[in-house]
């Protein structure tokens, strides 16, 4: 699952949590900028091994970019043939090569 954040201390824990518990298996995360405690939520998060982040210092809202960076990272890290993005009030599935429902059990899901 992809996801991308900034300032969201108070709703990224829940998100992060509910997405786990609903069997997603890797979370990739791009914080860009954040002020507030959102990367130390994310480093309390990546001592399991399933969520990883990165820091953008770019304050430009350039979600396509951020989100393109993070599929990029699924496909070739962790061999996902599919992907979840999702958002604080929504959610959707990106197809990484074709629009089809797999047979693979996917590796990674992505959040933003």
């Amino acid at each position: 699952m992809t996801l991308v954040v900034r300032d969201e201390q108070d709703v990224l824990a829940a998100n992060l949590r509910h997405h786990l518990m609903q069997g997603v298996d890797v979370i990739l995360v791009v914080d860009h900028g954040s002020r507030d405690r959102t990367p130390e939520i994310l480093r309390e998060f990546e001592r399991d091994g399933r969520v990883h982040w990165l820091r953008e210092e770019d304050p430009a809202r350039d979600q396509v970019r951020r989100v393109n960076r993070l599929l990029r990272i699924a496909a070739e890290r962790h061999a996902a043939d599919w992907s979840s993005t999702a958002t604080r009030t929504s959610s959707g599935c990106q197809a990484l090569d074709h629009c089809a429902t797999s047979s693979r059990r996917s590796r990674t899901a992505t959040v933003t």
